[in-house]
């Protein structure tokens, strides 16, 4: 969706000289309420795990069914997310699912990891000024157009930030909730992301992006090989060469 496509890109500009990773289109089978749930994005960085539901349409609109007798099921909200589609639950009740099973997840692998991460949920709307007011929601936790915009990376701060406070409230109150003062570092990233999409290789990925930073620093004759690969006629080459040597790096230049 295009909405989906416009965080993408505002992922990749965001947090500059940081290792963090943001999963995009995310299965979670552990999910609260239904057999599987998926959330739009999961964003793992030190300052904790972020599901994130992204709404790129231009209009939202949402009657309780309690109040639609000609309606079954009368205990969920319909929303409209601008006639391009309508859902039984709202954008935040599917981020909170998300977080449930990111809870699940974790601590079914390493308690004490996950008591790392202050996990949290966010709605991002990229084309509208979403200010409707609801028990069931803090505005805080709501990204309307403008600050998409003009200060993304500003609001995804200020989101951990909300979620920190929730947390040490719900601590100060002597509910059953644990957190570590111990900040995750890029080993707890990595291992939160082999948690919750085992498929991604991204120890290769940032290998990968660390060695292209070398390609400027290449050998004449790494050089020279490349542009015999893009200008040479025949469209077959064997390229030899030992571990770490770049043979990766010069072909996807």
């Amino acid at each position: 969706y295009k909405g989906e496509q416009k965080v993408h890109d505002a992922f990749k500009k965001m947090f500059a000289e940081k290792k963090y990773f943001a999963i995009h289109s995310v299965g979670l089978a552990n999910h609260e309420t239904k057999k599987k749930g998926e959330c739009d994005f999961i964003l793992i960085t030190d300052m904790g795990i972020l599901c994130l539901e992204v709404k790129g349409s231009y209009t939202v609109t949402y009657t309780k069914k309690v109040d639609r007798q000609d309606m079954p099921n009368a205990k969920h909200d319909l929303w409209d997310y601008g006639g391009d589609m309508v859902k039984k639950e709202s954008p935040f009740d599917q981020a909170e699912g998300a977080v449930e099973a990111v809870h699940k997840i974790l601590g079914s692998r390493d308690k004490r990891r996950r008591n790392k991460f202050i996990i949290g949920r966010g709605v991002i709307f990229t084309e509208l000024e979403f200010n409707d007011t609801s028990l069931e929601w803090d505005l805080k936790e709501v990204c309307s157009a403008q600050r998409f915009r003009y200060d993304f990376e500003g609001f995804i701060k200020e989101l951990y930030q909300f979620h920190e406070e929730r947390v040490r409230d719900t601590l100060r109150k002597g509910r059953n909730v644990t957190l570590q003062n111990i900040k995750p570092n890029l080993d707890d990233l990595k291992w939160a992301v082999q948690c919750i999409r085992p498929d991604i290789a991204h120890f290769s990925l940032m290998s990968l992006e660390a060695s292209k930073d070398e390609i400027i620093r290449l050998e004449d004759k790494q050089t020279v090989l490349i542009d015999s690969l893009i200008k040479k006629d025949t469209n077959q080459c064997v390229i030899d060469g030992g571990p770490g040597s770049g043979k990766t790096v010069i072909i996807m230049e």
